[in-house]
């Protein structure tokens, strides 16, 4: 439709979700004395119930000796309509990475709600059986069962789906004649508020690859500010990178104070050896190595705190680990940051 073709299967989700919720219920008959005699399973059924009632007063098969078990459940999907009361701005965009490229970006406008309406059968030959199983599902629904289910899967988002007990009715037709069979039957009616998806547009543009914060120390308007640069690690061809920077730990001496946290602790011979600093004092710091390994016996700068010391040992820390107390945190190991300060 609209010259697009795609599909979610979204209706298939749901009605597999319904029938699953009832398709373990089991049966137990006891004798006058209350002991357990037999415990069975209650088949489930996808269809409308009359086609099930017609198989009770027929056997269109002469060779069998029974025209349908009891009891037996069934539901069907009997209703799909628009619910005006949980729409959405249909200008807004849902967006997530793409899960066949975790290098691109994949977009949907906002879903649209749709309530479901589902009617489950239960047909039984004696009120005990029928008793038996409808009070097995009545507590669980007060009046709502809800749970979560992965209905968008070009954007691997999940969703939570309420389902709401209408009302129960009780039908027993014991009238007529005694050659008729009984047929007791509840009926439950439920409502679904489920979401419809349109199609996914895909890019591979756009990813963000820094992100630059100012901000100022101190009361309004008192200078100097300060800069937050989080800077993804990239690989070769510019792409971010999953695999964490190495966290070492540096001897120092010479430093008269301690060094910054965050502030980048580079080489005063090779710039291109460089670290963010995790922690540190006087006597030593802990850096994410992100432009090579800095030296025993090299000189070091902090680039905010302008101070210069000299690496006497070099050893990789346990981790990697981000503590909650750390003055910035970032969610992913992919990234590191930079805090600058401006004059």
């Amino acid at each position: 439709m609209f010259g697009v073709t795609y599909g979610h299967n979204t209706l298939r989700k749901y009605v597999v979700y319904f029938g699953t919720l009832f398709n373990n219920i089991h049966l137990n008959r006891y004798d006058s004395s209350g002991n357990l005699i037999q415990t069975s399973k209650v088949p489930l059924n996808y269809g409308p119930r009359d086609k099930f009632l017609a198989r009770l007063d027929g056997n269109p098969d002469l060779n069998r000796q029974i025209a349908i078990q009891l009891p037996r459940m069934t539901f069907e999907m009997t209703g799909l309509y628009y619910d005006a009361t949980r729409k959405m701005p249909m200008s807004n965009k849902v967006s997530g990475q793409n899960p066949s490229n975790p290098h691109g970006k994949a977009s949907q406008y906002s879903p649209v709600p749709y309530n479901i309406d589902f009617t489950l059968s239960i047909m039984v030959k004696n009120v005990m059986d029928g008793t038996f199983i409808v009070e097995q599902i009545l507590p669980y629904f007060a009046p709502m069962w809800q749970a979560t289910l992965n209905l968008n899967p070009d954007l691997n988002l999940t969703y939570d789906v309420p389902i709401t007990l209408d009302n129960v009715t009780h039908e027993d037709t014991y009238e007529g004649a005694f050659t008729e069979r009984r047929a007791i039957i509840w009926t439950l009616n439920f409502t679904m508020k489920g979401w419809l998806f349109g199609p996914t547009s895909s890019t591979t543009s756009g990813i963000i690859k820094d992100i630059g914060v100012n901000f100022g120390i101190g009361a309004f308007g008192v200078t100097p500010s300060e800069t937050l640069k989080i800077i993804p690690g990239q690989d070769a061809n510019g792409n971010p990178i999953s695999t964490p920077p190495t966290l070492y730990t540096y001897g120092i001496s010479a430093a008269n104070s301690s060094f910054y946290i965050t502030e980048k602790l580079e080489s005063t011979t090779n710039t291109n050896n460089y670290a963010y600093i995790r922690t540190a004092n006087s006597s030593y710091i802990t850096a994410y190595d992100v432009g090579g390994t800095l030296m025993v016996g090299s000189t070091v700068r902090g680039s905010i705190s302008t101070l210069s010391a000299t690496i006497t040992s070099v050893g990789v820390s346990p981790g990697p680990a981000i503590p909650a107390n750390n003055v910035i945190e970032t969610s992913d190991w992919g990234f590191v940051i930079n805090l600058i300060e401006n004059e």
